[in-house]
């Protein structure tokens, strides 16, 4: 009985490769425009943490990639100067990459003019205020390069975030965060004046969300219009 023998396998048909994890990361960057900024955790689909740490580290040596921040990048341009992107919109990408929040923004300095009276005391809080950002997550710092200049982010509670999606939202939070040994009633009728009377309306949904001694230095506007305003119990406003 004659033994069959094994098949040999087709070599007619070449078997097509997989493409490298370099190459894949080499055509997502290639797509991007120069004025993109992106961070090495966009480029986890396609490698390991420690093969995307590799590329990105020797396309920063190489002159293709800069660096903005730690695992913040952007593309070279070969023969023109492209504006470096501003530290807010570095420090927004870095926060979008982990689902964290970045808010606005908006110096408590703003709100303050030379008619009111203001203590050396509160300007220094408000310049220290200037100079951090906030957002949600936990307290954290970001090292820009090649500035070598730390900027802080102060983690920021829910109901500040709240406040952070509006101008006049956003003043109230400032007022806030001045605190409020600092925050006098000057200062707060300085800043409801930069505001006209249809956007001092939305503060009614804004009472309930600061604090009850800031709430009591910001006047009532009892109006039809803005009971029209107050939401039901249990809708969502």
């Amino acid at each position: 009985m004659n033994e069959q023998k094994p098949q040999k396998p087709n070599r007619s048909k070449s078997t097509p490769k997989s493409p490298k994890t370099t190459d894949l990361m080499q055509l997502y960057v290639k797509r991007l425009s120069y004025e993109a900024i992106f961070t090495s955790r966009d480029l986890l689909p396609f490698a390991s943490r420690s093969s995307v740490d590799q590329f990105t580290s020797q396309s920063v040596k190489n002159g293709y990639l800069e660096r903005l921040t730690r695992g913040v990048f952007r593309k070279l341009h070969p023969y023109i100067d492209i504006a470096r992107p501003s530290e807010t919109e570095i420090y927004l990408t870095k926060r979008r990459a982990f689902a964290n929040k970045l808010v606005e923004k908006e110096a408590p300095t703003d709100f303050t003019c030379k008619a009111c009276k203001h203590s050396q005391k509160s300007m220094t809080k408000a310049r220290i205020l200037d100079s951090k950002y906030f957002g949600d997550g936990h307290s954290t710092s970001l090292l820009f390069t090649p500035s070598e200049r730390k900027a802080e982010l102060l983690a920021m509670a829910p109901r500040k975030l709240a406040l952070s999606d509006t101008r006049l939202g956003r003043a109230l939070r400032d007022l806030w965060l001045l605190g409020e040994a600092l925050c006098t009633a000057d200062k707060v009728q300085c800043m409801l004046q930069r505001f006209t009377y249809r956007e001092l309306l939305s503060i009614v949904r804004y009472r309930k969300l600061i604090p009850q001694w800031l709430s009591e230095m910001i006047p009532l506007y009892p109006t039809a219009e803005l009971v029209k305003m107050l939401p039901k119990p249990g809708a969502l406003s």
